[in-house]
């Protein structure tokens, strides 16, 4: 949740991955409290690798994978019930980013087979439709993490193994520019942002270290520490 910071979404996802089920399960915390996440309701389809991203008002899923997708789904993140459909993407895609701003959200780059994308859609949260073209990634990629500030976007590395940090502007159209570069080459990410520093996961050999960018400058990435074992 981008606005009041009640609540976090969980949409769809793999269960006991990599050998397991995908699953339309949307599960739900409050962030104010402690406790074992709740049930939300279920999305229109069951799928992993999806993309996620949230106005204040409304949570969404992107795309996703077995089966690959081009679906957007949304829920009204103050109550609670099943997802409903809201449009399409511009092709089936999975394993891309999800980021927005607090009218706009973006999927970019992923997956779309049997090629990796290099496109920025976006989508105005709140009304219902398809996806339209935003611009373009510095590289074709997936497996990236995405977030955003109040007025910028991001998409870090991703596979094929890159280092680059790629921003856009949210209220315009256009491409992607370098903002500089993660510590190593890395994918499978996850990032998250409060209005000024985004914070996301680099997977190495034996942990997950933990880099942070200043959103509002650009440069390379910072080490921030690691967490307590892999994911």
């Amino acid at each position: 949740d981008s606005g009041n910071r009640g609540r976090v979404i969980f949409m769809g996802g793999s269960l006991d991955y990599p050998g397991g089920i995908e699953t339309d399960h949307i599960d739900f915390i409050n962030l104010s409290t402690l406790g074992n996440s709740v049930n939300f309701g279920v999305l229109t389809s069951e799928n992993d690798q999806t993309a996620c991203c949230s106005s204040s008002i409304r949570g969404f899923r992107m795309g996703g994978n077995r089966p690959e997708t081009d679906r957007i789904d949304y829920v009204t993140i103050a109550s609670a019930g099943d997802a409903i459909d809201f449009g399409n993407l511009q092709s089936t895609k999975m394993g891309g980013g999800g980021c927005s701003s607090s009218t706009r959200g973006f999927f970019c780059g992923g997956f779309d087979s049997p090629v990796d994308t290099n496109i920025i859609e976006y989508f105005e949260m709140n009304t219902l439709g398809n996806s339209l073209d935003f611009g373009d990634l510095t590289l074709a990629r997936r497996y990236g993490s995405s977030f955003s500030s109040p007025t910028r976007g991001f998409y870090t590395s991703g596979s094929p193994a890159g280092r680059g940090i790629d921003v856009f502007t949210m209220s315009s159209k256009g491409n992607s520019t370098d903002f500089g570069d993660v510590t190593s080459k890395a994918q499978q990410l996850g990032g998250f942002a409060n209005t000024t520093r985004a914070i996301y996961g680099n997977n190495q050999s034996s942990q997950v270290r933990l880099e942070y960018i200043t959103m509002a400058s650009e440069g390379n990435a910072i080490r921030f520490g690691d967490l307590t074992g892999r994911t």
